[in-house]
């Protein structure tokens, strides 16, 4: 049956199922390709990575408050009415009570400053430098979560159009089939053995047949442009899969005996990631009474002169260092509301954990059961195509030898037909069960080789 359709398929590729590109090539992919292509061109994914890369720059500049800070400064001044310095006239004059007004400073002032800080302690840095591995963390898990998305919507995608294509090929089989029924039927008729009733409903189930393979063949495209579309594929190249049947029902065997483990899924990671955060904004606030200690240094160059023209011509350096203290005595209780709040944060989180893994439990266990239903159903199916195929050879024969009416012969092949696709379907839904099963465990391989 597999050899059967897999040269269904190479019939319907050669009539030109799918579009060519433009340069008149076809790209063929098995799975782990696309999902390699996808990894690298999919918008979303690549959205993750920036986001990455921006959290990365965000750290480093928090982080960067660490280093020495310079800045330089310029500043000129002119003067309108000169600072006056008052000179008491008994200096020079014994008993004069007068005083002698002179100006003190320049009509015109510049100051070039250099100044160096470095922050010593501040809880501002002391935080960056603390949560600084959490933030990366959390934007890698962000990473991981939109691979693991990735990597079952392009597999899900690919099974669908995959065992469309398979379907193609059972439909193309059925209308093979029903044409040689019709000619048999019009043979006997023309021979007098039956009458034109089973000819007519030849027809008519060959009609039908070849409108359900239309059907079918127009489904394709669509589920391919929805494959493109996961996988970030230009929509204007042509895509064909390749793939074995066998090892693609191997695939879809996991074991139905697996063990939950929180531990390994991602959501359950992100979110103790952000616990950490909490407890540390938590911790930030609850020790805001500890004061900030930096250092500093500072030169000054100092020009002045009334004349404009000659303002550059001298400078006064002076520079001087110390340290800066500072100390928070009273905010208005703002720190302690802000570190109850931070505190409530923590237990939101907390709650948040403990509703993530109930939910969890709960995706396990109706995965797992849907997986072990449709297993069922796939075993059952492909035993009914064995006895559906058997059926339906030997009412041909006898019908042939007159002891079957045609409506035995259709009923036949109408039940061989259903069991093949329903076969598929319980392939596609074991397929997409495993994959379902993999995500709540938390087992998506996400390493595309």
């Amino acid at each position: 049956m597999l050899k059967k359709l897999c040269v269904s398929l190479m019939l319907l590729a050669a009539g030109g199922l799918h579009a060519q590109s433009p340069s008149g090539d076809t790209v063929l992919m098995d799975m782990n390709s696309c999902l390699r292509y996808a990894v690298h061109h999919q918008p979303g994914l690549r959205a993750s990575l920036v986001n990455q890369r921006i959290i990365d720059y965000q750290v480093k500049g928090a982080l960067a408050d660490w280093l020495p800070q310079v800045m330089g400064n310029a500043q000129l001044e002119h003067y309108l009415q000169p600072t006056q310095t008052f000179f008491p006239d008994s200096l020079i004059t014994p008993g004069a009570s007068g005083y002698t007004t002179f100006p003190s400073t320049p009509t015109n002032v510049s100051v070039l400053n250099l100044g160096v800080t470095q922050n010593l302690y501040n809880r501002d840095v002391m935080l960056a430098a603390r949560t600084s591995k959490y933030y990366r963390r959390y934007a890698g898990e962000s990473v991981d979560s939109a691979k693991i998305d990735l990597v079952v919507d392009v597999s899900k995608a690919y099974y669908s159009v995959y065992t469309s294509e398979l379907q193609l090929g059972i439909l193309l089989e059925d209308v093979r089939r029903l044409e040689q029924s019709l000619k048999d039927t019009y043979n006997q008729y023309q021979s007098g053995i039956v009458d034109k009733t089973d000819y007519k409903q030849a027809t008519i189930q060959l009609n039908t047949a070849r409108v359900q393979y239309k059907q079918a063949l127009e489904a394709v495209p669509a589920k391919y442009a929805y494959l493109k579309q996961l996988m970030g594929f230009p929509v204007d190249s042509a895509l064909k899969l390749q793939s074995d049947s066998a090892a693609m029902v191997a695939q879809a065997m996991i074991d139905t005996a697996m063990q939950l483990d929180y531990t390994h899924r991602i959501e359950v990671q992100s979110l103790e990631t952000l616990k950490a955060l909490s407890q540390a904004q938590y911790d930030y606030q609850r020790l805001g009474w500890l004061p900030s200690l930096s250092f500093f240094y500072d030169y000054n160059l100092d020009y002045g002169n009334n004349a404009f023209s000659k303002l550059y011509s001298q400078n006064y350096p002076n520079s001087y260092l110390g340290l800066t203290l500072g100390i928070p005595i009273f905010q208005g209780f703002k720190r302690i509301y802000a570190m109850h709040a931070a505190k409530l944060g923590t237990e939101l989180v907390d709650l948040r954990l403990e509703d993530t893994k109930r939910a969890i439990n709960t995706q396990f266990v109706q995965a797992m059961a849907n997986y072990r239903g449709d297993l069922e159903n796939w075993k059952v199916s492909q035993e009914n195509i064995g006895l559906s195929k058997e059926v339906y050879t030997t009412v041909t024969l006898q019908y042939k030898e007159g002891i079957k009416s045609y409506l035995d012969v259709i009923t036949a092949e109408a039940s061989l037909r259903t069991s093949e696709i329903n076969g598929l379907d319980a392939l596609y839904g074991l397929l997409s069960d495993k994959l379902d099963v993999l995500k709540a465990v938390g087992s998506v391989d996400t390493n595309i080789n």
